[in-house]
């Protein structure tokens, strides 16, 4: 079966404190089986310098949607803390999925080439 990336850009609202994103990703063919990867993220806290206790960006809660199941829905956890837990941060998350959809495609490296007029 036939496999598709796609990437989503989520942003971060500025406030204190672990946050969940939610995103879904679309697709024109039914999805068998799909994964998600963190590919790129930004976190900053919006006033002083601090030191940074914890960083946590975790992809969670992967579902595809009945009934046409063509939609994946996922979820990421977000927390950027100092010791007291107390500072407004914001900031992305750059999230892609590798789905595995039913359906043909060209075979990557076959070419096809259109007849010739005679």
């Amino acid at each position: 079966m036939p496999v598709q990336f796609k990437k989503q850009r989520l942003d971060i609202p500025k406030g204190a404190g672990r946050k969940r994103l939610r995103g879904t990703f679309k697709f024109d063919s039914k999805v068998v089986s799909s994964v998600l990867v963190l590919s790129g993220f930004k976190l900053n806290f919006r006033k002083k310098d601090h030191h940074i206790d914890e960083i946590e960006i975790e992809p969670v809660n992967v579902s595809v949607i009945p009934p046409r199941d063509t939609e994946v829905n996922f979820e990421v956890n977000c927390r950027y803390e100092d010791k007291d837990a107390n500072d407004s941060w914001d900031g992305y998350v750059d999230i892609t999925v590798i789905a595995e959809v039913e359906g043909n495609l060209v075979p990557f490296g076959t070419l096809y080439l259109a007849p010739t007029a005679q």
